[in-house]
C-alpha cells in the first residue's frame, strides 16, 4: 500500500529522477512535472498528498504555482515543500508567505528531505483531518468551516451527496476498486467547482461514500447539482 502520493515539480531532470526513484523506493507513489503549468494540471487530475516544488521553473515561478494552489478548494490543504538553490532569508520569507509549509535548499540531505516529507504528510492528516484517499477535508474541518459560515451573515447552500450502491460495489469488487471510485468522485466534484463555481465553494468528504459542497444559492454549482 502506498504511503502517499508525491508530486515533484522540478525542471532539473537529474534531481527529479533521483527523487522519483528514491521516494518510489520508500513506498510513495511519485509523479514528476518539469513546468508550473504541468504541475497545476497534475493536481487537477489527482490531488497529491504533498508537493515538492522548485522555485525556478521555465514558465511560471514556484511562488506563483503555490499561490494558485492555495486559492482552490481541491488543492489549498496540500502540504508544499519548496526545494531551491535560493538561500537568502528574504526568499524564504516570500516562499512561506506564498503558502508553503516548509523550505529546503540545494544541495540537500535526502534523509532530511525524507523526514520533512513524512512529517508534513502526517501533520496534514493529523491536524487538518484530510482524507487520505480523496485528499479532501473531513469531519472536523467541515465543522470548523460551518461554524465560520454561521458567524457570517451571507447566504449559503449545503449540498449533501452519497454514492449510490457504494457498499454493494465494495463487496463485489473490493476496497481497492472502491478507493478508485472515491478518488474519481473527488476529481469530478473538483472539476465541477473549478468550471462552474467560485473560489469560495467548499468541497468536503465527511464519510466513506458521503461528499458535500458548500456554495452560494445562485451559483452554477447549485444549479448543476440540482
Amino acid at each position: 500500500m502506498s504511503k502517499g502520493r508525491i508530486l515533484v515539480v522540478e525542471d532539473d531532470f537529474d534531481i527529479s529522477n533521483m527523487l522519483r526513484i528514491y521516494f518510489g523506493g520508500q513506498g510513495y507513489t511519485v509523479e514528476v512535472a518539469s513546468r508550473g503549468g504541468d504541475a497545476m494540471a497534475a493536481t487537477q487530475r489527482q490531488a497529491p498528498n504533498l508537493i515538492v516544488l522548485d522555485i525556478n521553473l521555465p514558465d511560471i515561478s514556484g511562488y506563483d504555482v503555490c499561490r494558485k494552489l492555495r486559492t482552490t478548494t481541491r488543492t489549498r490543504h496540500i502540504p508544499i515543500i519548496f526545494l531551491t538553490q535560493k538561500d537568502e532569508r528574504s526568499d524564504k520569507i516570500i516562499g512561506l508567505e506564498s503558502g508553503a509549509d516548509d523550505y529546503i535548499t540545494k544541495p540537500f540531505d535526502i534523509e532530511e528531505l525524507k523526514l520533512r516529507v513524512k512529517n508534513a504528510i502526517d501533520s496534514a492528516e493529523r491536524s487538518r483531518k484530510v482524507d487520505a484517499i480523496s485528499n479532501l477535508p473531513g469531519g472536523s474541518l467541515i465543522e470548523d468551516y460551518l461554524r465560520e459560515l454561521m458567524r457570517n451573515p451571507r447566504t449559503w447552500t449545503y449540498i449533501d451527496m452519497k454514492i449510490s450502491n457504494f457498499e454493494m460495489f465494495s463487496d463485489v469488487y473490493g476496497w481497492t476498486a472502491a478507493d478508485e471510485v472515491i478518488r474519481f468522485t473527488a476529481f469530478l466534484l473538483g472539476e465541477l467547482v473549478e468550471q462552474h463555481g467560485t473560489a469560495d465553494d467548499y468541497i468536503g468528504h465527511p464519510g466513506r461514500d458521503n461528499f458535500i459542497i458548500i456554495t452560494t444559492p445562485k451559483t452554477p454549482t447549485s444549479s448543476l447539482i440540482k
